[in-house]
């Protein structure tokens, strides 16, 4: 899914800039089938968020540090890892 579809399909609900790039995290991560154990390529993510608005960029950070509150990932050494609970989240 690409941000504009994700933006498109949101566009009558007021959604925050976090909670709309949490929402691309997933989609990202579903994209690239990750499994329990997987890490988020952050340079990927990186590269697919240069089009984004500023108030999406700076969200990406919190809604990353979101999803691992919720665990959905957890982090180890400064890289987030996809947890059993997220995995059940994307699949």
């Amino acid at each position: 899914m690409k941000i504009s579809d994700m933006l498109n399909e949101d566009r009558g609900l007021q959604s925050s800039p976090e909670e709309e790039m949490k929402k691309f995290i997933l989609s990202l991560a579903k994209e690239l089938c990750l499994d329990t154990g997987h890490f988020l390529p952050m340079k990927v993510l990186l590269d697919r968020t240069t089009n984004l608005n500023p108030k999406q960029r700076e969200a990406l950070e919190p809604a990353i540090n979101a999803l691992i509150e919720e665990g959905v990932f957890e982090k180890r050494d400064g890289i987030a890892f996809l947890t059993e609970k997220g995995r059940d989240v994307l699949y």
